[in-house]
């Protein structure tokens, strides 16, 4: 039995050996020097792959994946995340109802200073505005909200006080209210309000 594994295991690192050789990604993958140009070229390649098939989960999470090492390396994460966002909103115009590109782009709020944050909150407003029955960017909006709460109650840099925060989940609630008059039977701005009164009264209990 003893030497049934040990030949067992040289078959296997010869295995191992032969991937190695034949695939020179997964050398990047198991290496723990990655390689920042290598990285950037998989973001390239995972923006072609989903300009074809924008709901392709594997391309989202291998793309998340890519993020996660880049930002461990890179000074200019603004900037990329900028890019990131961008490239989801096109992805939504490119197929409607797509949750998994909006996760990405909720996946991304960690990453966002305030300023970004408040940015993003006016960016996306017009597009909710435009696309009601997408319930998607709704909820990245709440996810913002949060986002400026949280920054607002621990962190001293925060552009915003916990007073700010508060009068601007009044002010999405009011929004979300114009839009129910607008679009009457629109169940996705209704799930919208509702969701936001909850959590209004979170906050303020807080």
């Amino acid at each position: 039995e003893a030497a049934a594994a040990a030949q067992a295991e040289e078959d296997l690192l010869r295995d191992f050996e032969r991937i190695l050789h034949d695939d020179p990604l997964m050398k990047m993958v198991l290496s723990t020097n990655f390689n920042l140009s290598h990285l950037k070229d998989e973001l390239r390649l995972c923006a072609l792959i989903l300009s074809y098939s924008p709901k392709n989960e594997s391309t989202w999470s291998h793309r998340r994946w890519v993020i996660k090492n880049l930002a461990q390396h890179l000074q200019d994460m603004p900037e990329l995340i900028d890019k990131e966002s961008l490239l989801v909103k096109d992805m939504a115009e490119k197929s409607k109802m797509n949750y998994r590109a909006w996760r990405h782009r909720c996946w991304l709020i960690p990453y966002m200073k305030t300023k970004q944050v408040l940015d993003e909150l006016n960016k996306s407003k017009k597009w909710a505005e435009l696309h009601v029955a997408d319930n998607c960017s709704f909820h990245y909006r709440r996810s913002l909200l949060l986002a400026l709460l949280d920054g607002a109650a621990n962190r001293e840099d925060s552009l915003i006080c916990q007073s700010e925060a508060y009068l601007m989940w009044k002010e999405e609630l009011r929004w979300n209210e114009t839009l129910i008059r607008r679009y009457q039977g629109r169940e996705v701005c209704a799930c919208g309000e509702s969701k936001v009164v909850l959590l209004l009264g979170v906050v303020t209990d807080s």
